[in-house]
C-alpha cells in the first residue's frame, strides 16, 4: 500500500495517452481481484492443513502469500521488454 501512489503514477506516465483508461482499468482489476482472491486462498489453505490452532497450517497459509508474490514477479520477468 505504501507504494501504490508511485506505481499508479508510473503506470499513468508509461501508458500511451490513448490507452491510459484501459491501463488503469486493468491495474485496478488486478489489484482488487488479488484483494478478493488472496484471503480466500489463505483461509482455504489454513482450513485444509489443520485449522487455526496448527502452527504448520499457518506456515502453509502464509506461504501462499509468498508464492503469490513470486508468481507475480516471475510473470513480470517473462514479459518482453521487462526490466532485468
Amino acid at each position: 500500500m505504501a507504494d501504490s501512489a508511485s506505481l499508479t503514477a508510473g503506470l499513468v506516465h508509461a501508458a500511451p495517452a490513448a490507452r491510459r483508461a484501459a491501463a488503469m482499468a486493468l491495474y485496478s482489476l488486478g489489484g482488487f481481484g488479488a484483494g478478493f482472491i488472496a484471503p480466500r486462498v489463505f483461509g482455504g489453505v489454513l482450513d485444509m492443513t489443520g485449522g487455526i490452532s496448527s502452527p504448520v497450517a499457518w506456515t502453509f497459509a502464509c506461504g501462499t502469500l509468498g508464492v503469490g508474490c513470486l508468481l507475480g514477479a516471475l510473470s513480470a520477468l517473462r514479459r518482453p521488454g521487462a526490466a532485468a
